[in-house]
């Protein structure tokens, strides 16, 4: 809504701006065009405050991406089957003395 406004504040500036130009006795008109392009600007700058979203409290950076991706971990497939050890041929324990 202020947006518009401003809008309409501008049209009427640059309107007035050309009439007080073409007019003979038209620096009265100049100095209204000069008016209304600073109303213009001053509900611009409230109308940029009232939407502008609040700022954050922290001064945190924003967390950086890695420049290249990291590689897909490897599918697991099934297990390979290892041979099962035979009580013979283990290792025999060795007495302690």
């Amino acid at each position: 809504m202020l947006l518009f406004l401003s809008f309409a504040l501008v049209l009427a500036a640059t309107i007035l701006l050309v009439v007080g130009l073409l007019n003979d006795d038209g620096l009265m008109l100049v100095y209204f065009s000069i008016a209304a392009s600073a109303a213009a600007a001053v509900v611009l700058v409230a109308a940029l405050r009232r939407n502008k979203p609040p700022a954050r409290r922290q001064a945190t950076t924003p967390p950086q991406r890695p420049a290249t991706l990291p590689a897909p971990a490897p599918a697991i497939s099934t297990p390979p089957k290892v041979a099962a050890a035979s009580p013979a041929s283990a290792a025999a324990p060795v007495p302690l003395s």
